[in-house]
């Protein structure tokens, strides 16, 4: 039995998709966070904003009544630990109006 290797750390989340994505001719896509984690919520939403701004230039922004947030992730706010898919807990923000992803300053799905 093959046991899949859990990520846990921001940095292993992000080499990992790192190198899915060099290795795959495609645009960053949920795909590429298809694997489990236990970490922090915090951390994997840094990781993923990372990414986006690495991979596609898009920046990730907070909204709080409507209103864009100067930090990714507010004070006592996403500071549990968790345990399972990645690509779940990121899908889970589309549609929410939680998070924003800016595309050349266009509005896109936060994950697609």
């Amino acid at each position: 039995m093959i046991t899949e290797k859990i990520i846990t750390n921001r940095i292993d989340l992000m080499n990992t998709v790192i190198d899915d994505y060099k290795a795959h001719d495609a645009e960053l896509n949920s795909l590429h966070f298809d694997f489990q984690v236990s970490m922090l919520e915090s951390e994997i939403l840094k990781a993923y904003a990372e990414l986006q701004e690495i991979i596609n230039g898009d920046k990730i922004v907070r909204l709080e009544n409507g209103n864009e947030q100067i930090s990714l992730i507010p004070e006592n706010e996403f500071n549990t630990l968790y345990k399972g898919n990645c690509k779940d807990y990121l899908e889970a923000f589309n549609g929410t109006g939680r998070f924003l992803r800016y595309a050349d300053e266009e509005i896109v799905e936060f994950i697609f």
